[in-house]
């Protein structure tokens, strides 16, 4: 399973590009509290979880390649299409 995962200097801009950016927790470090729970917990249940990184700067452009809004189920589409890609089948 994916993470949607955010850079401490690239959070003001996640706020901003995010159509529910209001729902978001207003600083990174209440964000990464937050994730960091989910994660531990993902991973306790048994859940195999890698974090992804998402640019501010590339993902809208993600978003409309795939006529997605850019909001919460597209960072959770572009984290696991992510990890999909990680681990796909080389041959």
């Amino acid at each position: 399973m994916g993470i949607p995962w955010y850079r401490k200097e690239d959070y003001p801009k996640i706020l901003k590009i995010m159509s529910d950016g209001k729902v978001l927790p207003r600083t990174w470090a209440e964000w990464s509290n937050k994730a960091e729970q989910l994660r531990e917990k993902l991973v306790k249940d048994g859940v195999i979880v890698e974090t992804v990184l998402l640019d501010p700067d590339e993902f809208p452009g993600w978003c409309k390649a795939r006529g997605l809004d850019v909001n919460s189920q597209a960072r959770t589409t572009f984290a696991n299409e992510a990890v999909a890609r990680k681990h796909a089948p080389t041959h």
